[in-house]
């Protein structure tokens, strides 16, 4: 056969409509070719996923993604994912170059799929997942059915720490920006409040409609924002504190629970009433690290603690620092951390997240009083784009989510309309007097704003 011609991003063949599927063999006389295709997003793109195999044999392709110029063309978020699939986020319009490196093989052939993400409503009660590398999008995914992406929210910020209200009001932490962002129940981003730090951890109050924030500077402080997005007025200042892992304040927001990033150490208190340390908590759980924590509407206490031989358990107090269960979750297979999360049913029930093999994501609902559970699903990993588990010809999803990142229980469906955030919806904000949503993204072809007297 003659050599391949698509050995450039100049030459590139274009795959066509999604989903695509398409065989080449890139082996001729004795040389295995690098190969490349491309694809330009159409409108409804959000996330692409793409799969260059090899086979299980000698030929395994390196798929490494650019965007144009074609003739100078530019990487972009995923390189070197070897003989697995990878997952990206597209703007309509852009152009992807998809390179597929010789690495051995004879024979070689490339076996391409690219495929469009779901775009499905996400019902209450969807899992909610946003990414920890910046750039990669927020997914929803089913709290039911295992592998089961339903949507994709793509710009949307990559941190470590999040949570909800039962209204649906949302905060997240965006690593790259210092910065966290309140976004209301249809994502639609209301408020961003600098921190200082790219280490936050955030947990919700329903009791007072607010979150809370801990901030990783040295000495740690502690902040909170309402459900406006607005600070409130105190800062408290963790004194000797020098790292926050997890933190959540009682209901009636007089104590602050909260745990350090170090083995052994304790689950300890801070009086909110007079900015002062209190007695611990609890001294600590053996050597492992304390790196969640609940409270739950009837005052009690939830936390997750992890050691170093990955194994997971769960402890709930009451509010007298009296052992009332404890949940052995099991052995995570990697290293990063579990979560919690609160259950709509709160309190009889809450979430975690671990790890129990390698690639895949577990999320289970447990029942407070026995410890049952309620409904467990099992979930892809793509970290940084990639597929975490084996090379395969038959992966568990072709679409997933980050191995690290807050999670939460959404209280309010996500209909696959509002996937694209980039609409050219005006939409009028409260207490807003300026156009914050406007950005050469987002534009408004025809603003019109209809009114009208609801109620008495």
């Amino acid at each position: 056969m003659a050599a391949p011609v698509n050995q450039t991003a100049l030459t590139a063949i274009d795959v066509g409509t999604l989903p695509a599927s398409i065989s080449q063999d890139v082996r001729d006389a004795g040389t295995t070719y690098t190969v490349w295709y491309k694809y330009t997003a159409i409108t409804g793109d959000t996330v692409i996923g793409i799969f260059g195999y090899g086979g299980s044999g000698s030929y395994f392709p390196d798929t490494n993604v650019y965007i144009g110029p074609a003739a100078a063309p530019v990487a972009y978020l995923v390189s070197s994912a070897n003989n697995i699939p990878i997952q990206i986020p597209v703007t309509f319009g852009v152009t992807y170059y998809f390179e597929f490196a010789q690495f051995g093989g004879d024979p070689a052939i490339l076996t391409l799929s690219v495929q469009r993400a779901p775009a499905s409503t996400a019902p209450i009660g969807s899992i909610f997942v946003n990414d920890d590398t910046a750039l990669f999008p927020l997914a929803l995914v089913s709290p039911t059915i295992d592998h089961t992406t339903l949507q994709f929210i793509t710009p949307f910020p990559a941190g470590e720490g999040g949570d909800v209200l039962e209204s649906g009001i949302i905060l997240i932490d965006d690593i790259t920006t210092s910065e966290v962002k309140l976004y209301n129940p249809q994502l639609i981003l209301q408020s961003t409040l600098s921190i200082a730090s790219s280490d936050s951890k955030i947990r919700a109050n329903n009791s007072t409609d607010q979150f809370w924030v801990g901030i990783g500077t040295n000495p740690v402080t502690v902040k909170t924002v309402t459900s406006l997005g607005v600070f409130g007025a105190t800062t408290y200042t963790l004194t000797a504190n020098t790292s926050i892992k997890g933190i959540a304040s009682n209901n009636a927001e007089t104590i602050l629970y909260f745990s350090n990033n170090t083995g052994g150490g304790a689950l300890k208190r801070w009086n909110l009433s007079t900015d002062a340390a209190m007695a611990d908590f609890l001294a600590g759980v053996g050597t492992r690290r304390i790196v969640d924590i609940l409270v739950l509407t009837d005052d009690t206490v939830v936390f997750l603690t992890f050691d170093g031989a990955r194994d997971t358990n769960v402890f709930h107090y009451d509010a007298a620092a009296s052992l009332l269960h404890t949940y052995a979750i099991g052995t995570g297979a990697i290293s990063t951390v579990p979560r919690l999360a609160y259950a709509i049913d709160n309190p009889n029930s809450f979430w975690v997240w671990y790890h129990p093999t390698v690639g895949i994501s577990r999320f289970d609902n447990i029942k407070i009083s026995d410890g049952s559970i309620l409904g467990s699903v099992d979930h892809t990993e793509y970290e940084g784009g990639k597929y975490t588990d084996v090379a395969t010809a038959t992966p568990t999803g072709r679409f997933g989510i980050s191995f690290s990142c807050p999670f939460l229980i959404l209280r309010v469906e996500i209909s696959a309309s509002s996937s694209n955030l980039n609409s050219g919806i005006y939409i009028v904000v409260p207490d807003k007097t300026f156009d914050e949503l406007y950005t050469e993204d987002v534009k408004i072809p025809d603003p019109t704003i209809k009114t009208g007297f609801i109620g008495n």
